[in-house]
């Protein structure tokens, strides 16, 4: 069967903006799917709701209040994933975005400049790819050094 390849059991998932939408959807989606899930996102009320929901769904689950534009609050989302359940599988940056604008309207070098370097029209980080960067480079470092 075709959803046997998407098993996720026992895999370890952080999800950022796990507080609604889908962000939330996908949490939801990868508990079905076996895993256990870290829940991650500015608003405590929301992340703790989607946990419920994976807890619901058989799987553990953690949230994590999570502003992914400071450093602090991604070391802390690391840490609390690596105590809690060990060793991080997936990662999945939902959080962030960028100003309205129909899809139609996004040049293909527009959407490359938003996934992949700071934005041309302030010149400011996109929140995935501060989120892909420092978690990975975070939990390297921890693989080497697990004082840090």
């Amino acid at each position: 069967m075709i959803l046997d390849r998407f098993k996720l059991t026992d895999r370890v998932a952080i999800v950022t903006g796990a507080g609604k939408g889908i962000g939330r959807g996908i949490a939801l989606a990868f508990a079905e799917a076996g895993a256990d899930v870290v829940c991650a996102a500015r608003t405590e009320a929301d992340i703790e709701s989607t946990a419920s929901e994976v807890r619901a769904r058989g799987r553990r689950a953690l949230a994590v209040r999570t502003d992914v534009l400071e450093t602090s609050d991604l070391e802390n989302l690391v840490d609390a994933t690596l105590k809690e359940f060990g060793r991080l599988d997936l990662l999945v940056n939902n959080a962030g975005g960028t100003g309205p604008r129909a899809a139609l309207d996004t040049s293909e070098e527009r959407a490359t400049n938003l996934a992949w370097r700071p934005d041309p029209d302030d010149g400011h980080e996109r929140p995935d790819r501060m989120v892909r960067q420092r978690v990975v480079v975070l939990l390297l470092r921890r693989r080497h050094d697990p004082q840090l």
